[in-house]
């Protein structure tokens, strides 16, 4: 006896799904294009981006000290740092990459106090470029 195979109707995907797929597809094309665009052009034009590590404040020497980073693609020339409404300009040299302690005078901050490190990059003209933040208690 002779048995019947029976083959079902196969289906494909339906054109809905596919259009699905194909929009999902086209979308994250896009979406590389656009990153891989952006970070093409702010490499050519250069990306200004600091960090600070670390700051100490040491109320017995008077003295702050600012451990800060260049995370952008141009070199960093100029920094202002403030600290309790003080204001420090310093002319440093920090490529790309790199990292560099900034000594502060800072006379008159209390041991214990809570302190907010304010660091700003300023062009050759003195205007700001970018401006990050740190807090930090001041040791005795």
């Amino acid at each position: 006896m002779a048995s019947k195979i029976r083959i079902g109707k196969r289906r494909g995907l339906s054109r809905v799904l596919v259009e699905i797929i194909f929009l999902l597809l086209a979308s994250t094309t896009a979406i590389g294009a656009f990153s891989l665009y952006n970070s093409y052009s702010s490499n050519i034009t250069g990306t200004t981006k600091i960090i600070i590590e670390q700051a100490d404040i040491i109320t017995s020497q008077n003295k702050t000290y600012v451990l800060v980073k260049n995370v952008g693609t141009t070199n960093i020339g100029n920094v202002s740092v403030t600290i309790a409404s003080a204001t420090n300009n310093s002319k440093v040299n920090l490529p790309p990459g790199k990292e560099q302690t900034l000594t502060i005078s800072t006379p008159g901050l209390t041991a214990g106090q809570l302190y907010t490190v304010m660091l700003t990059v300023l062009d050759s003209e003195g205007k700001r470029v970018y401006t990050t933040t740190y807090t930090t208690t001041a040791k005795p």
